[in-house]
């Protein structure tokens, strides 16, 4: 968009109903994500009351526990791969664990206009240009007249339903200038003992591998606009569709984010 905005990260949180009956079943989950998932997924760490996937090629990580499950994509996003994906994964989850109700579930994304290290005061002007909050003449008065930085979160509630399901419905934005540097997305453990891995995770490896050099930069400074999309309360996994909340979080998302660059653009 012309704003400069691009979307950096997806997440999809889970949070289970008395989740320590799941806890002796993490081994079957794992095998079961295995043969729906795409076969670039990698178990990672592995325990007991958890388990976790990757799967660098969409950079999509996967952690699940006794308390429930975080899916996100960052930086080589595919709302169409992580829709697909972080849907299978409910439903296996949902399957293994014979899960209820669900707590809580959230879809958050991250949008990063970047710039360079020695940017960040042109950073903070272009967060506050964005003209999302504003500094009150009381804060002036404490603080001074010019303020430098701004980091802040304001919370919505839309409405006591969603659908047809009786659950309080919230949405967050926040805002901040952030410093940040390149990670290695490939877990190096994994690199390390790839002659070991089957052919199956072996291949998948050497794509993986090859598709990182195609990555861009991190920018070692950024305006992040976060939003989330949050169901409170509990919700019978009968009554929640994981593809409707994820299709209709990203939609809203997109004209938020749209909203945000009009105002740039206007300026």
């Amino acid at each position: 968009m012309s704003s400069g905005f691009t979307l950096h990260e997806l997440r999809l949180s889970v949070r289970f109903v008395r989740g320590y009956r799941y806890l002796d079943r993490a081994g079957e989950a794992l095998v079961r994500l295995e043969d729906v998932l795409e076969k670039e997924w990698l178990p990672a760490e592995i325990s007991p009351k958890s388990g976790n996937m990757r799967n660098d090629l969409l950079g999509m990580q996967m952690v699940f526990s006794s308390e429930g499950l975080n899916v996100t994509q960052e930086r080589v996003i595919s709302p169409p791969h992580f829709h697909d994906q972080a849907c299978k994964i409910v439903d296996v989850l949902a399957s293994v664990f014979q899960v209820d109700t669900f707590i809580a579930p959230a879809v958050g994304f991250e949008y990063q206009k970047g710039f360079d290290a020695s940017q960040e005061q042109q950073a903070e002007t272009a967060l506050r240009d964005l003209g999302l909050v504003g500094v009150s003449e009381k804060v002036k008065e404490i603080l001074g007249p010019t303020p430098q930085a701004l980091n802040f979160t304001v919370v919505h509630r839309v409405s006591d339903r969603w659908g047809e399901v009786r659950a309080e419905h919230t949405r967050r934005l926040a805002a901040q200038v952030i410093r940040q540097t390149r990670r290695e997305n490939t877990d190096l453990r994994l690199i390390a003992k790839a002659r070991f891995l089957p052919e199956r995770q072996r291949d998948a490896l050497n794509a993986i591998l090859a598709a990182q050099k195609l990555l861009p930069e991190v920018p070692a400074r950024a305006v992040q606009v976060e939003l989330e999309n949050r169901l409170e309360g509990e919700v019978a996994r009968a009554d929640f569709s994981c593809s409707d909340f994820i299709k209709e979080s990203l939609d809203w998302a997109t004209q938020a984010i749209d909203r945000i660059a009009q105002n740039v653009t206007k300026g």
